[in-house]
């Protein structure tokens, strides 16, 4: 019959609804006898691989397809219970000739998916396809194809690489453990510093690897699970506030081996990908990062000294040079290996020093009477937008004598100056009273504000912390978490750490 495919297949579909209706009105027990139907020939079963069951082309869309503008039409015999589900709903796809098994409704079913593994997976190593597939509970071919043998056709030539191939493996036992503090919700901040308390050191001993989370390796086995109180307050030697004590949970118990047999097995081509190749690759990662994180600043797996040569990028930014390491799996000349790829990284920090200079150079001011004129325009300005860039900055104060170096982290800059910012103070004799920041300093400490138009800084540290930005110091090697515009862009082109 000519005519477009839809056509076709719409006047077929036609007739067999016909001749459906006339067998059910000859037969009136017809509904409680199985039906039987020729297998299709080799035609229709290539015409419904090229045009799809209804001669939609397989192009995804229900209103496309003739079946569907019917809507009251009764369904085609292919797709009754008693008879085989059509070609086109077995398969993934009209070209696939291999037919999979169909479900009692004639739905295609679910390929290649797996219950996804509960636990924290690491997302920073460099594994293969396969095993990432195999990690996220995906069906993958449990062989892949042989690599093709090399050219032979010029010169060899000799290419320096630099990757270092790991030759030898512990062969000492290493033993995981799950770490869990608190709820399992705390901050990072408050996890570390449990963690680096005295009396969780001195029970599990310092022979230990921490990813910074819930996992730790050591080559001792502990024959019980820890539970500990720690109380950070009284390791502090301060007092502890009422209603809100700083007493943090503390447990760890033995979950498994590292099995280092089964990745050398694995790299031997002697068995299959599994979770304990996985596990035993993140050890090694976070061995192989273990040392460098506690001697220099890392970040993910660059890591960069401090006192290095720094190049300025204008607006309180500058960059200098680090390494950068990662452990992944490649082929050598001896077959399949792990290597250490090291490469040279760059990053950009903020400049340390005086945070009212680095404030003034972030906004772009000329010197400190342009920040506080820029500052005094509110937060929705362009000098409040650009100061939002400090929060979660690291600084120090020395405002409370020689010796005495205070640790804070910025939450905002209040906009408000130090002889206007009023606050709650305790005096000597127990009383509350109203004062300024710039009245408290100078009756506390003794000192007198250089620039008390200045706003002051609220910090993270405490219920309503207020220092004066003259008294705080940028630390060394803090990332830029911001982007970099065109001019700081440009000068690290022209810098040599670029």
């Amino acid at each position: 019959m000519a005519g477009p495919p839809k056509q076709r297949a719409a006047a077929e579909q036609q007739k067999q609804r016909d001749s459906h209706k006339g067998s059910s009105s000859g037969d009136t027990s017809a509904s409680s006898k199985p039906r039987s139907s020729a297998p299709p020939t080799n035609k229709s079963i290539h015409r419904v691989q090229q045009e799809g069951f209804d001669g939609s082309h397989d192009r995804g869309s229900r209103e496309q397809s003739p079946s569907s503008r019917h809507g009251s039409a009764p369904s085609s015999p292919r797709l009754s219970s008693a008879q085989p589900a059509s070609p086109r709903l077995a398969t993934a796809s009209p070209r696939s000739t291999s037919p999979a098994p169909s479900t009692a409704t004639g739905s295609a079913p679910s390929v290649g998916r797996a219950p996804r593994p509960v636990g924290p997976i690491n997302k920073n190593l460099d594994l293969s396809m396969m095993g990432w597939n195999v990690m996220r509970g995906y069906d993958t071919p449990s062989t892949l194809p042989p690599r093709p043998a090399p050219c032979k056709l010029g010169s060899a030539a000799k290419v320096a690489l630099n990757t270092f191939n790991v030759t030898e493996y512990p062969t000492q036992p290493v033993y995981s453990y799950e770490v869990m503090i608190g709820n399992g919700d705390e901050k990072r901040g408050l996890i570390k510093a449990v963690w680096e308390s005295r009396a969780i050191q001195q029970a599990i001993g310092d022979d230990f690897i921490w990813d910074g989370n819930v996992l730790a390796w050591s080559t001792k086995p502990l024959e019980r699970e820890i539970r500990l109180t720690v109380d950070l307050d009284k390791e502090k030697g301060k007092t502890p506030r009422a209603g809100k004590p700083n007493v943090h949970r503390f447990a760890m118990r033995q979950t498994g081996t590292v099995r280092f047999d089964v990745l050398r097995n694995y790299l031997g081509r002697k068995c299959d990908w599994d979770s304990s190749v996985y596990e035993t690759i993140n050890f090694l990662d976070h061995l192989l990062r273990d040392g460098p994180s506690k001697r220099l600043t890392s970040i993910k797996r660059n890591f960069f000294q401090k006192g290095e040569q720094r190049y300025d990028l204008g607006g309180g930014v500058e960059a200098f040079k680090g390494v950068y390491q990662s452990l992944r799996m490649t082929f050598g000349p001896n077959g399949p290996c792990l290597s250490i790829n090291v490469d040279v990284a760059n990053g950009t920090f903020f400049n340390s020093g005086k945070l009212h200079l680095v404030a003034q150079n972030i906004i772009g001011a000329r010197n400190t009477n342009d920040l506080i004129q820029a500052c005094r325009q509110g937060e929705h300005s362009r000098a409040g937008r650009g100061l939002k860039r400090l929060r979660k900055l690291h600084v120090t104060a020395n405002h409370r004598g020689v010796g005495q170096v205070d640790d804070y982290v910025i939450e905002k800059i209040s906009l408000v100056s130090a002889k206007d910012c009023k606050f709650n103070a305790q005096g000597d004799n127990g009383k509350e009273y109203t004062t300024t920041v710039y009245d408290y300093f100078l009756k506390k400490y003794g000192t007198r504000l250089q620039y008390p138009d200045l706003p002051v800084v609220k910090m993270t540290k405490g219920k309503n912390t207020l220092l004066p930005m003259e008294v705080l110091m940028v630390k060394e090697n803090q990332r830029y978490p911001s982007k970099c515009d065109e001019r700081q862009t440009a000068n690290m082109f022209v810098h040599p750490s670029a």
